[in-house]
């Protein structure tokens, strides 16, 4: 049988290797990409002059900037368009009222039938129907978010 505090150790050790070798490739790209500037910078100052070998490595890594910039904003606009997808969701769900089984009336229902048939009968009925209304919620959620057009039968009409 694996010991737990084995797993998670070996799960911590794994995770730290990683990061000292994401931290070693990282510091090396960092020279490498150094070198290769350096190597540029004299090829085009041999050809053409130092000012223009300036200028070219200065575009070139201003460009670089600038995709750089460009994805951060797109992945800031997707993340707040997540965001209020998800707050619009949870407002029509507040709007929508309480589930049915938070419903007083259901709630009356259940009691009035535990008194009439006792809590020896009920409670293996009540687990029953728990159960039931878990599984059919969870399939009637799973249908909902399958590749539909995201519009309610009333919506179409």
């Amino acid at each position: 049988m694996n010991n737990p505090l084995h797993e998670f150790g070996s799960r911590l050790d794994r995770a730290l290797r990683a990061a000292v070798c994401a931290a070693a490739a990282g510091a090396a790209g960092a020279v490498a990409l150094l070198f290769f500037s350096i190597a540029a910078f004299v090829a085009i100052r041999d050809a053409r002059g130092t000012v223009e070998a300036s200028l070219a490595l200065g575009c070139a890594y201003l460009l670089v900037a600038l995709i750089a910039v460009v994805v951060l904003v797109a992945m800031q606009r997707r993340a707040r368009r997540e965001r209020e997808e998800k707050e619009r969701r949870a407002r029509e769900a507040a709007r929508a009222g309480p589930a049915w089984w938070q419903d007083p009336a259901v709630l009356s229902a259940g009691v009035q039938a535990a008194r009439m048939f006792g809590v020896r009968a009920t409670v293996p009925l009540g687990i029953a129907a728990a159960l039931a209304g878990f599984f059919l919620g969870g399939a009637a959620r799973d249908r909902g978010k399958g590749g539909g057009t995201g519009t309610s039968s009333a919506d179409r009409s």
